[in-house]
């Protein structure tokens, strides 16, 4: 596997754990969170119709004046 398929995967694996964990580890269900992961990780580079400060990196409300 080359080295960006291996950190995409890693990064599926860990994006699929905290909700499986949080939902109390239950039987069956790691392929439903696996697959969440994934979909939720290819729209992250998706820039949506119009929106050409989409991919703007969003400060923390303590770093905004007024926040």
């Amino acid at each position: 596997m080359s080295e960006p398929a291996e950190k995409a995967a890693r990064a599926t694996r860990e994006a699929a754990y905290l909700p499986w964990e949080s939902e109390g580890r239950p039987e069956g269900r790691a392929l439903d969170h696996w697959l969440l992961a994934r979909a939720k990780s290819s729209e992250k580079g998706k820039v949506p119709a119009g929106r050409t400060d989409a991919n703007i990196t969003a400060l923390p409300a303590k770093d905004v004046p007024g926040g």
